[in-house]
């Protein structure tokens, strides 16, 4: 049986194009890595604290909560909204996320909407 990559290596082979974070199925964050630390502003130990709702810029919160419902039916989802960032204005991102790249594991893509 091939083993899978570990969340962690998954999220930093992402890194080198999108801002990636990865989440448990309560949509707790479980990884987060250094290109997502510096959009958001959050340290490593702050988004793993935090949920996926905590960093949606309300007042998207309840839009939120019901696009990671979708999404956990769905098993994947694009789209944009607004991020919360600490001690900065809140900034436009387009996402890709992906359920079960290990299991009880998703990934987010994240790329500000300024990016190219």
């Amino acid at each position: 049986m091939r083993r899978r990559p570990s969340p962690p290596a998954i999220l930093d082979a992402a890194a080198a194009l999108y801002r990636p974070r990865g989440a448990d199925s309560f949509g707790h964050h479980v990884a987060s890595n250094r290109a997502a630390q510096r959009l958001t502003g959050f340290s490593r130990d702050e988004i793993v604290a935090m949920s996926v709702i905590d960093l949606t810029q309300p007042p998207s919160a309840e839009d939120g909560r019901q696009l990671w419902a979708e999404f956990m039916t769905e098993g994947e989802q694009r789209g944009a909204y607004d991020l919360r960032r600490k001690g900065a204005p809140a900034i436009g991102v387009r996402y890709w996320a992906f359920a079960n790249v290990a299991p009880g594991v998703h990934v987010s893509l994240l790329m500000a909407n300024t990016e190219t």
